[in-house]
């Protein structure tokens, strides 16, 4: 498997990978036209924001011979007071693949040394209620090295149908209303005074 940064070579494998995801009605309205709509949006944020070179937003893919099979991206330019920390943005895979197959085990690994190497000390993720558990098995087993240098708290909660007063929050929703109640974890480096 090979990691890199993906720049805009890479639009026709990231717009396979986001028409390839099936359950984004889990917090978008189930109607064609808005899943249509948070696909085609999707691409354009990550062209205009990611597929660029720079040193505030990274895009990184994991690929299987040609074939991109996932991404993961986070951004590093959050404002005051949330500047000493980065958001991840999207985690995305092709179906068919397992956390052990797919790449984004390394990739968030890769993340944490960049962002750490900056100096950041506080990392968010906007996750959706319903799925923490799952994401709190998977961190458990997959991210723990990681994971446990972190202390953790729930700095946000997002009520359905509600766009929050936070930018770079709605930035990452991906700047529509979702179905369900929104959470925003966060992890402070341990030994650091916030």
């Amino acid at each position: 498997m090979e990691f890199r940064r993906l720049d805009t070579r890479d639009i026709k494998e990231l717009t396979a990978i986001v028409n390839a995801k099936s359950n984004v009605a889990d917090v978008i309205p189930d109607q064609l036209g808005e899943v249509g709509q948070y696909r085609t949006r999707w691409i354009e944020g990550m062209i205009r924001y990611y597929l660029v070179t720079n040193d505030t937003h990274y895009l990184y893919g994991a690929f299987n011979g040609n074939e991109l099979i996932s991404c993961m991206s986070w951004r590093c330019d959050l404002p005051d007071p949330w500047n000493d920390g980065w958001v991840v943005g999207n985690l995305k895979a092709k179906p068919g693949y397992s956390i052990r197959t797919n790449g984004i085990v390394e990739m968030w690994k890769i993340m944490f040394e960049i962002c750490e190497s900056k100096g950041l000390k506080r990392w968010h993720m906007v996750i959706p209620y319903k799925n923490q558990n799952k994401y709190q098995a998977v961190a458990d087993r997959y991210f723990r090295d990681v994971d446990q240098s972190y202390l953790y708290h729930w700095s946000m909660i997002i009520p359905p149908n509600t766009q929050p007063e936070v930018d770079w929050v709605w930035g990452t929703m991906g700047r529509i209303l979702l179905n369900s109640e929104i959470r925003v974890r966060t992890g402070i480096k341990k030994c650091v005074k916030i």
